[in-house]
């Protein structure tokens, strides 16, 4: 709608703030794209679409575009960091309580302990000094 809309820039520039911006971050806890990937998706949607109706020309550098307005930048999050934000809040909110997504991650979190051979809890081992299957692939 905004490709086709006739409404100024700065409107424009809220709506993509407020709100297509805010439903490009709601499904991420639950994705798994790596920020190669992600930053292909943003930067292709955010380039042909959205940034020209804002008012911005299309090569604004995509590392500039999550800084603050008052280093110059668009104050856009950086979707990647945002994924990374949510998977882990979903984790220290439900990780133990009696919920279904609390159940699957203790499962989850369990499971891993038995695949990698930890004799303590997965998330209390000391990765500096662990040479697991999981580290080794990164």
């Amino acid at each position: 709608m905004i490709s086709k809309s006739k409404f100024p820039p700065a409107l424009n520039f809220n709506a993509m703030l407020n709100r297509i911006h805010k439903q490009l971050e709601y499904p991420l806890p639950v994705t798994t794209i790596t920020k190669k990937e992600l930053d292909k998706l943003s930067s292709a949607f955010y380039t042909k679409v959205l940034l020209p109706k804002c008012g911005i020309i299309r090569t604004f550098p995509l590392r500039f575009r999550s800084l603050p307005s008052h280093y110059f930048g668009l104050g856009l999050h950086d979707l990647y960091l945002e994924m990374q934000i949510k998977k882990t809040r979903e984790i220290i909110q439900n990780y133990g309580q009696s919920t279904i997504m609390g159940e699957q991650l203790q499962y989850g979190l369990e499971t891993s302990q038995i695949e990698t051979g930890q004799q303590v809890f997965i998330l209390n081992v000391d990765y500096k000094n662990t040479q697991c299957w999981y580290l080794t692939l990164g």
